[in-house]
C-alpha cells in the first residue's frame, strides 16, 4: 500500500516498505551466486555484498582464485562473469574484485 506525504507543499509518494520476501529473495541469490564461484572457478574466498539495500538490484563481488594466475583483470571479470551469467541478467549493478590465490 503506497503512502502519501507532505514535504515542503508537495505531495509525494512514499515507497512501500521493504519486504521480508525482497531481502530473503537477496540473501538466497547471494548464497546461489557464492556456491557457483565456490564450485566454478574454484575459489578459495568469496564475498558477495548487496549494496542495493536489500532488494537484490546491485551486489559487490571479491572473489580469491588460484585459476586467476596468469590472466589480465579483464580475463579475471569476464571468468566471474561468465560462471554467474543466470544471475547477471537479473542485477542492475554489479562491482567485481578479484584477487589470484597463489597455488599452495
Amino acid at each position: 500500500m503506497m503512502a502519501l506525504r507532505r514535504f515542503a507543499g508537495r505531495a509525494q509518494v512514499a515507497a512501500p516498505p521493504l519486504r521480508a520476501a525482497a531481502a530473503w529473495m537477496s540473501t538466497s541469490m547471494e548464497d546461489e551466486m557464492t556456491s557457483i564461484l565456490l564450485r566454478d572457478l574454484e575459489a578459495t574466498s568469496v564475498k558477495i555484498d548487496d549494496t542495493s539495500g536489500g532488494c537484490g538490484a546491485m551486489f559487490a563481488i571479491h572473489c580469491e582464485s588460484p585459476l586467476f594466475a596468469g590472466k589480465r583483470l579483464v580475463q579475471q571479470h569476464r571468468m566471474v562473469n561468465d560462471a554467474l551469467k543466470t544471475h547477471i541478467a537479473d542485477i542492475h549493478g554489479l562491482t567485481i574484485n578479484t584477487k589470484i590465490t597463489p597455488e599452495a
